[in-house]
This record gives C-alpha cells, sequence and structure tokens, in this order.
C-alpha cells in the first residue's frame, strides 16, 4: 500500500484511485477493479510484471481494428537479467478460430498481457475469487466460451516478466488443485465445441499434474514429486467423472465483492 502511494505522484495527469479491502486474494482484488472502473476497456498489471510503452497503444489498436472483443500478445521472461522471448500466440494460431480449445488444453494467455472490453467480463460474472491461484486462466476460459473468434493473440512482446520465488505462480500444490478445479468447472463448455472431448480433458489433467510434479522436484521435494506422478490416472478418473455430472452455471463472483454487491450500469 505504501508503495502504491509512491507511485502516483509519479502518474502525473492520469487520475489515480487507490482502493483498499481485506485481503480476499487476488481474485476478489481484480474484481472490486472491475467494478470500479468506468471505462470501456479493462487491462490488468501484477507486480510481478512491466509493461512496455506501447502496450496500451498496440493492444487497442489490434482490438479495435479487427472488431475483437479481447486481446493479449506474447511476454518477455526476465531471468538474472536475461530476456526469454516467450511464444504464446504459437498455441493461438493453432485454431485461432477455436481458441477455446487450444487454451483448455494449455494455458497461454499471461493475465498481464490482456485488453478487454469492462461488459464482457462484467457479463461472465468477473474472477472466480474462491481460487487462490490460477483465477485468471478460469476467467479468459469463461470469456472465450462467450465470444469465441472475437479474440486474438498478436506476436509482439509488450510484457515483461519478473517471476519471485514465493510468487503466486511458485505456489505449487495450489496451484495444481486450482487448475483441476478449473478443468472440470469448463467441461460442459468443452463438450459442446467438440465431440473428441475426452483427448483434452486427458491430456490436460495429465499436464497439470506433471508439471506439478517436475516443480516438486526443481524444488528437491521428491517425495511430493512422487505422489503427483502417481496421481495422473486417479486424477484423469476423477476428471472423467466430472463429466457425467449436470452442468452448474458459473457463478457471479461480483456479487460477493465487499461494498459493492452488483455490477455498476
Amino acid at each position: 500500500l505504501d508503495l502504491a502511494r509512491d507511485f502516483i505522484p509519479a502518474m502525473h495527469e492520469i487520475p489515480v484511485k487507490l482502493h483498499r479491502q481485506a485481503n480476499l486474494g487476488p481474485g476478489a482484488a481484480r474484481n472490486k477493479a472491475l467494478l470500479a472502473a468506468r471505462g470501456r476497456f479493462i487491462s490488468f498489471l501484477d507486480a510481478d510484471d512491466e509493461w512496455l510503452p506501447t502496450k496500451l497503444e498496440r493492444s487497442l489498436a489490434v482490438l479495435r481494428r479487427g472488431g475483437f472483443r479481447m486481446v493479449a500478445h506474447d511476454i518477455l521472461l526476465v531471468r538474472n537479467g536475461h530476456e526469454i522471448r516467450v511464444d504464446c500466440c504459437r498455441r493461438w494460431a493453432e485454431a485461432p478460430a477455436t481458441p477455446f480449445l487450444t487454451l483448455y488444453r494449455r494455458g497461454y494467455i499471461s493475465c498481464s498481457t490482456v485488453v478487454a472490453e469492462r461488459e464482457l467480463l462484467l457479463a461472465i460474472g468477473g474472477f472466480n475469487s474462491t481460487l487462490r491461484s490460477g483465477q485468471d486462466y478460469d476467467l479468459w476460459l469463461a470469456a472465450l466460451a462467450h465470444i469465441d473468434d472475437r479474440f486474438t493473440m498478436f506476436d509482439e512482446a509488450l510484457l515483461r516478466y519478473f517471476p519471485v520465488e514465493g510468487g503466486i505462480t511458485s505456489r505449487t500444490e495450489s496451484r495444481r488443485h486450482n487448475d483441476l478445479i478449473t478443468l472440470r468447472a469448463h467441461l460442459s463448455n468443452l463438450r459442446r465445441r467438440t465431440t473428441a472431448w475426452i483427448w483434452p480433458v486427458l491430456l490436460r489433467t495429465f499436464l497439470v499434474q506433471v508439471t506439478a510434479a517436475r516443480e516438486h522436484f526443481h524444488r528437491k521435494r521428491v517425495s511430493a514429486a512422487a505422489l503427483c506422478l502417481g496421481g495422473v490416472l486417479p486424477e484423469c478418473f476423477r476428471s472423467l467423472r466430472a463429466a457425467s455430472r449436470n452442468e452448474v452455471p458459473r457463478q457471479n463472483y461480483l456479487l460477493d465483492v465487499p461494498g459493492e454487491g452488483a455490477p455498476p450500469p
């Protein structure tokens, strides 16, 4: 909070509003911003990210030129002072007409790269504030299920990402658990888009488990890594079993924002 107060004077003519609420997680904080904002478009900037100077200009140009409702782009991963370009567009380009399917199989949208119509994110109920990590992946799936091909990626790296030890993306078990919740929550959208839905479900479940195992092993947590690998088949079975359940409409998480209660007109 003190850092934010120090930052505000550097914004010069740009009006900045600072909101404060109890720590309810990043999803709840972003939902507060969604409701407080008044512009047509919205974008997010995480603490470990840095926008390049032309990020908003280029994103809005692509969005308006193509009549899209949401856009994103590539990123620069910064490690030990070196920048590594991450080609997020490559996965989207596999099937640009059906971005939900490619995103479901493997995430490629970084939260701080997105510029979207605020109305779209309000309409789908905002971020899932019950998830302590991966809320953005859940929201992008919900958004693409809503707009299909009115989303695009463009191959410009306009964001620097500085991974930090102890950050949300390093909390392996929390992320694994929440990723499994998300992939099962969007099964109905997946099944509406393809009859060959079993393969993406199994692939996504496998990748979640193996990614967690790799991260545990990297941190020398061998027993935890072995548990993740041993859990591949049971978790795949649970994912398939979840497909037989009745569809549950996505909750409007904006109603849970303290002091707000409903999207403004």
